[in-house]
């Protein structure tokens, strides 16, 4: 049996969150799917947008194996949304050994529970609309999606198709 325990991350978290990363980098090179590029998921780039404390981190039998970020305001992707009426993940990762174990489930079941104690109204999220098997595993959790948007380059190529989802707390118990 597994054992999976989910904490808020510090400061001395942070070469685990960097290795969850750069696995997940490894993986999804490797097939082919790459989700995003090794130099992006330095701690070097990840703080100049994240603070330790905003990560979550997953631990598989006492092993750091997986984490996210969870913010309670996200005026970039979603700007109509006020500070504090949600909360947003953003860079789920499970390394490549903790897949199939439960973990990820886990992260999304934390995020609901920490929203519902925090008096969140929703749990809300953005993925590479392109991505049908992530997105398959969120409306498994019960997310639906709210809407699709392109965002294009700095020359207006579009580059980026994202796809938003909602999870309504209202109706889970307290």
């Amino acid at each position: 049996m597994n054992e999976i325990t989910i904490r808020r991350a510090g400061c001395a978290d942070v070469s685990s969150i960097e290795d969850i990363y750069q696995d997940c980098v490894r993986w999804t090179d490797q097939t082919a799917s790459s989700l995003w590029t090794a130099d992006d998921m330095t701690w070097e780039k990840l703080s100049t947008a994240f603070h330790p404390g905003d990560f979550h981190i997953a631990f598989l039998n006492k092993k750091p194996a997986g984490c996210m970020i969870l913010l309670d305001h996200d005026p970039f992707f979603w700007p109509d949304v006020k500070k504090g009426r949600a909360l947003f993940i953003h860079k789920l990762a499970v390394c490549e050994t903790a897949r199939k174990t439960g973990l990820g489930n886990a992260l999304i079941n934390y995020a609901k529970g920490l929203g519902l104690s925090q008096g969140a109204d929703a749990i809300r999220l953005d993925c590479d609309a392109s991505r049908d098997k992530l997105r398959a595993f969120y409306e498994r959790h019960g997310f639906s999606c709210v809407r699709e948007k392109t965002y294009a380059d700095k020359n207006g190529v579009p580059k980026y198709r994202c796809a938003f989802y909602v999870f309504d707390l209202a109706g889970m118990p307290a």
